[in-house]
């Protein structure tokens, strides 16, 4: 279960970053998936791009569970906090997980014109490439992953 979420996430992360657009646009980005009895989840992304480059990516990422998945919140939150486990302290990253009795979230805002090289690299070992992504590969990345985008 761990791994469906984080390789999801992971996907998803991967799906945004492909591409490079020519103004400054907005991409917003939505997928649930329903097909876990007792799970829901739903992840959300909104990007900026500004001069051919993202400029500002924000991803946000929901499980919320019932019956036997209720006692396991702490487990779920710690794997999506773990995605962001080496670059949530570096410049540009601002990660604010959160917990409830039967909601995990994770919310993340990575401010590319502000990070520093090294933390862009950290990305590029995931085969994502911050500088080198434009809109509609964006797009067509995340929509051939189930995302709706607008």
């Amino acid at each position: 279960m761990k791994k469906k979420v984080f390789l999801g996430l992971l996907i998803g992360l991967f799906g945004i970053l492909a591409g490079c657009s020519a103004k400054k646009a907005s991409l917003s980005c939505q997928k649930e998936d329903t097909s876990m009895i007792d799970m829901k989840t739903a992840q959300t992304y909104t990007i900026t791009f500004k001069k051919n480059k993202i400029a500002r990516i924000e991803t946000s990422s929901t499980i919320k569970v019932d019956g036997v998945y209720k006692k396991y919140t702490k487990e779920l939150l710690e794997s999506l906090e773990q995605q962001f486990a080496t670059v949530k302290d570096k410049k540009g990253v601002t990660v604010k997980p959160n917990k409830s009795e039967d909601k995990v979230s994770i919310k993340a805002t990575l401010e590319v014109t502000k990070m520093e090289k090294e933390t862009k690299e950290s990305f590029t070992m995931l085969g994502l490439y911050l500088d080198k992504v434009d809109e509609a590969k964006t797009k067509k990345g995340l929509e051939d992953q189930g995302f709706t985008c607008k």
